[in-house]
């Protein structure tokens, strides 16, 4: 307490007696007065003034040291009370120096150190070694022994112009406190320095505000009877009345909720414990059971148990779901993720251009599924591992790789403006794909082969049916105005690239090679390669043989030297024949196109010939007719 009042009383230079007693404790500063409101020893009191003293009692204008000895007791006008067996007051330096065990207490507030350095200017009491000190939610609350907190430190110093305690060397509190629950809640916490800050309340005595955590910092906290969330980092800054955490230089924070623990960690975090939010900025990364979340910056909305139960990713942003079967993926520059009642991730929306991977755990018999949109991905999970619904915004791409176990192996590319991929009851298998909007199928053989195709289909969407496990296509239904082009992988004479176009077009896939099998074109199909020409009204193309088989309508034929029709043409084209079979009619353009095989005289007119059936080969330049050839 600070007063203008400049007279100094005290007792006489030297006192010895059983018990020394002083009622009030003045000494003077230049502009002030600090007052000890009372003052007890039971050994002696003395005071050393200058030599020349021409009064038995110092002047205000005189240096002096006063020692007090054996179970001093010294009470401040601001309620401080300080006990110990000995104590130094030094004039000069308005300081009162104790070398033992020193015990204070102020309100709601008490301690004790070994060793002390009471500067009465400052308010301020160094506390040199061993310190302990207890905090109450009120003086009441403190005369029944019901602690807030506690503090141990090496060192302290209490402010109490400031209303704060800075802790040096092994630093560690206790904090005991409600939860948002409403029930009993301990916090525990480990730093290599600290600062503890109280708050003036008029009529009450100052109450614990926040703690400034240094080095080091760990912090545990949980209700009464769960699990402890765990906190560490370089800086740690605690307000206690928002219960919130603002951690620097490397913030982790782990939680456990029936064996699934929760691992958080960033570069920094806000971490407010009763409002459930959490913002982490700078590597972030949380991993919940299975579930990951990364990305710059994360802003969370957190269950009870301080769970993740919404999460905002911003910056480099993924979210990775791994079980025994696969692990799924979706990356992208901002991403939403939401957790189920069970702590599990329930759905993922990806914003912008984004990336979605389905990596299986079995290789061998699985396809791995990459999407990539142009401006959005949504993952709708059903429980831990098991997915619902796929769905993109934009431009997508989906990409099945399969592994390169046999000889015509294909890999598939779906590309169209959105794509909806619907899984099967179970959860693990895709079902269907939906591909609306300037689709595209692109199969890849992932060997060179003369028989191996890499083929581009065109269509306005697609809806693709999926084998039953493994994440492999079965079929894919193409219209309308479907268009094929098959480059061979191997050239050869006489071979090209293959054109084949439909009012519909099917394709289906072996589940072995995962490569097209059949191709069927139904409505106004037309297939060409090189020079060579067919028309139909349904075309169907079977890859084990490389024939088209053409039916309805008018099969027709055709190259630049003949045209052949007939109510059913079998294409083969790897041997470059055809089968027709059923009012079979052939036009050769001229005798000159046909080498001058025919007995006609004239050379430039065209050729006719008709039977039941005919075998043509192209390679060898021969035609068999048999049944009322003419």
């Amino acid at each position: 307490m600070v007063t203008n009042d400049s007279n100094l009383r005290t007792a006489s230079q030297n006192i010895s007696s059983k018990r020394a007693t002083q009622k009030l404790f003045r000494t003077t500063t230049r502009n002030s007065t600090i007052c000890i409101s009372k003052f007890t020893a039971t050994t002696a009191l003395s005071i050393n003034s200058a030599p020349k003293m021409r009064s038995t009692f110092p002047s205000r204008t005189k240096n002096f040291t006063a020692y007090l000895k054996g179970n001093v007791n010294i009470e401040t006008a601001e309620r401080l009370n300080i006990k110990t067996n000995n104590i130094v007051y030094t004039r000069k330096t308005e300081t009162a120096d104790a070398d033992e065990l020193v015990e204070f207490e102020r309100d709601n507030l008490k301690g004790r150190s070994f060793g002390a350095a009471v500067r009465m200017a400052d308010k301020q009491i160094d506390l040199l070694r061993d310190v302990e000190i207890e905090t109450f939610e009120s003086p009441e609350l403190a005369k029944s022994g019901v602690r807030y907190a506690r503090v141990r430190s090496s060192s302290a110093t209490f402010d109490q112009a400031a209303n704060k305690i800075a802790l040096n060397g092994g630093v560690t509190l206790n904090i005991n406190s409600k939860a948002s629950s409403g029930g009993a809640q301990t916090t525990d916490v480990q730093a290599a320095r600290a600062v503890v800050y109280f708050v003036p309340v008029d009529g009450q005595s100052p109450r614990l505000k926040k703690v400034e955590l240094f080095d080091n910092v760990h912090i545990a906290s949980a209700e009464s009877g769960q699990t402890p969330t765990n906190i560490d980092a370089g800086y740690a800054l605690y307000d206690k009345d928002a219960d919130r955490y603002e951690l620097k230089n490397g913030a982790h924070i782990t939680t456990a909720t029936n064996e699934k623990p929760t691992d958080i960690r960033a570069s920094e975090a806000i971490f407010e414990q009763l409002a459930g939010k959490l913002a982490l900025t700078g590597n972030a990364d949380i991993t919940q059971g299975g579930d990951n979340l990364k990305g710059d910056a994360i802003f969370a909305d957190l269950f009870r148990d301080n769970k993740i139960k919404h999460a905002v990713i911003r910056g480099n942003a993924s979210a990775r779901q791994v079980t025994a079967e696969r692990t799924t993926s979706v990356t992208a520059p901002e991403l939403n993720a939401t957790f189920n009642e069970a702590r599990q991730l329930s759905n993922a929306n990806a914003i912008g251009q984004s990336t979605a991977d389905l990596t299986p755990a079995n290789k061998a018999s699985y396809s791995n599924v990459v999407m990539t949109s142009a401006n959005g991905i949504g993952i709708l999970f059903k429980g831990e591992g098991l997915i619902d619904v796929m769905r993109t915004d934009g431009r997508t791409t989906i990409n099945l790789s399969v592994p390169n176990s046999q000889p015509d192996s294909a890999s598939k590319r779906l590309t169209a403006d959105a794509v909806k991929t619907i899984f099967n009851a179970n959860g693990k298998d895709i079902a269907r794909a939906e591909a609306a909007g300037n689709a595209e199928l692109f199969i890849e053989p992932l060997n060179a082969g003369k028989d191996n195709y890499r083929t581009t289909i065109n269509a306005p969407r697609f809806d693709c049916e999926f084998f039953a496990t493994g994440n492999n296509v079965k079929s894919c239904v193409g219209g309308k105005k479907a268009r094929v082009a098959r480059v061979p992988t191997v050239k050869a004479e006489g071979r090209g690239t293959q054109y084949l176009a439909a009012d519909q077009l099917t394709v289906q896939f072996n589940e072995r090679s995962n490569d097209a099998e059949k191709l069927d074109a139904v409505g106004n199909a037309k297939f060409t390669e090189l020079e060579r020409n067919a028309l139909a009204r349904q075309m169907t193309f079977t890859q084990a043989d490389q024939t088209v088989r053409l039916r309805g309508g008018e099969p027709t034929v055709w190259d630049s030297g003949a045209r052949a029709k007939a109510r059913e043409i079998d294409w083969d084209t790897r041997n470059s024949k055809s089968y027709l079979r059923g009012a079979v009619s052939t036009t050769y353009y001229s005798r000159k196109k046909m080498r001058d095989s025919t007995p006609f005289a004239s050379s430039d007119k065209p050729v006719f010939v008709t039977a039941e059936s005919a075998e043509i080969d192209s390679l060898a330049e021969t035609a068999v007719y048999t049944g009322n050839a003419r």
